[in-house]
């Protein structure tokens, strides 16, 4: 279902949710973070560095047709598009609020409600040492212990532009959209989609980390660089969907072509020490090569390889060799000039 617009209903807002044969739903706020991604273990992914300074606002439909949805859909619900040097990502600012709030079910009475910051959280001064007092502990449970959640709450609540990103949510929901107004910031993030052609659409948004480009309220006293706010797991999900953002589909398939393979065959089979041929593989060397484009090229993990190509196991290892010596970037060159031929 497609969360389309905010409309008011018995003086309160609602979500309007809007099915791909163009009928209605009425949703409560605090609902609306609580609907499941799609299934993200097949989809595609990308790893990037972006700042908030550099998105630009593109069209909701189009957005909303690439995953099946065209009646009843309004240009309520911002959508962006986020640049990068050979991809466009195009994502929804529902996908944005739940990653830049983290526990979005948790904090949502709070975000919609005017003032709701101030209603949830409160800073402490200790000899200018700055830090975050929830009010409502009962009511977050343990996620008010989270340092990941406690480190977002500090950004939100001491940087003016994340604080004006926080009450843009009420702000614009009041005014019928599903939006946010962008902070002046720098994040890591993981984004999980699919591709119509060189267009990521993004159904999955993961915030590693996040740098300020503006200095706390002066109040503040805070020293901090970067919010690392996926707690221990940004490491492990960063490295989980390493991607080589240089290759592209074909025709929705990453495994090669006959004729791509002719010519890339030479470069994946050569050895440094042609009189040492080693042990005998027990996989085909192609099957080798399209793990690896499908891992890179998808930015599903090493071990879901296992559902494409029986040989994730051989994968990794080759891959790493062949970027030592050079030889991954050759086929890398390969398949983008036949690839931007045939397109």
């Amino acid at each position: 279902m497609w969360l389309d617009r905010f409309e008011r209903v018995d003086g309160k807002l609602a979500v309007v949710g809007v099915d791909q044969c163009g009928q209605s739903t009425f949703i409560p706020p605090e609902q609306m973070y609580k609907s499941k991604p799609r299934n993200l273990r097949n989809s595609d992914a990308i790893t990037l560095r972006t700042s908030f300074c550099d998105w630009t606002q593109t069209s909701t439909c189009e957005y909303a047709a690439a995953f099946g949805t065209i009646s009843g859909v309004t240009e309520l619900h911002e959508t962006y598009v986020v640049p990068t040097q050979s991809t466009r990502v195009v994502l929804p600012a529902l996908q944005l609020q739940r990653a830049l709030l983290g526990a979005p079910s948790v904090v949502a009475q709070y975000v919609y409600a005017p003032n709701g910051l101030e209603h949830l959280c409160s800073p402490i001064l200790d000899n200018k040492d700055f830090s975050i007092g929830f009010l409502s502990k009962k009511q977050l449970g343990r996620t008010r212990t989270r340092n990941s959640f406690i480190q977002r709450i500090e950004w939100f609540y001491a940087f003016p532009s994340a604080y004006r990103a926080w009450s843009s949510f009420y702000r614009l929901a009041c005014c019928g959209k599903i939006g946010v107004e962008l902070p002046a910031a720098e994040v890591l993030m993981s984004a999980h989609g699919k591709y119509v052609g060189d267009t990521l659409y993004v159904h999955g948004l993961d915030i590693l980390e996040l740098t300020p480009l503006e200095p706390p309220l002066e109040w503040a006293e805070i020293n901090r660089e970067r919010y690392v706010v996926a707690g221990g797991l940004a490491e492990h999900i960063a490295a989980r969907k390493t991607q080589d953002t240089r290759l592209r589909p074909r025709s929705d398939k990453w495994d090669m072509t006959d004729d791509e393979w002719i010519a890339i065959e030479p470069i994946a089979s050569h050895r440094s020490h042609p009189d040492r041929p080693g042990r005998p593989s027990r996989h085909l060397l192609r099957d080798v090569v399209d793990g690896v484009i499908i891992k890179l090229g998808t930015g599903i993990s090493w071990s879901e390889l296992w559902n494409q190509r029986a040989a994730y196991g051989a994968s990794p290892t080759f891959h790493k060799r062949m970027k030592v010596d050079g030889r991954w970037d050759k086929i890398v060159e390969i398949l983008v000039r036949t690839r931007q031929q045939a397109s």
